[in-house]
């Protein structure tokens, strides 16, 4: 097994997994980008209805694509309309 597959079956209780399957595992943390989160958390939950996903508590939120963009003086732009603003 490769490590992700024995931190994968150390935490599902198994003796071994193997690549395809859908295993249900005790995490740390669980980690999102800014605007996926929402919508991988309904997919997963959708996967099993009657399991909690995770701890809410847990959840680590890293702003990614919705951050505005700095200009060279270092102030921040927001996109309007395709123009960049100082805010």
């Amino acid at each position: 097994m490769t490590i992700t597959e024995k931190v994968m079956a150390l935490n599902s209780g198994r003796d071994s997994v193997l690549p395809g399957e859908l295993v249900w595992v005790n995490v740390n943390s669980v980690m999102t980008m800014d605007y996926l989160g929402k919508q991988c958390f309904k997919a997963f939950e959708s996967l099993s209805p009657d399991k909690k996903l995770f701890d809410k508590n847990k959840v680590i939120c890293v702003s990614d694509h919705l951050v505005p963009h700095l200009q060279s003086s270092g102030q921040p732009c927001s996109m309007n309309g395709g123009n960049r603003q100082r805010l």
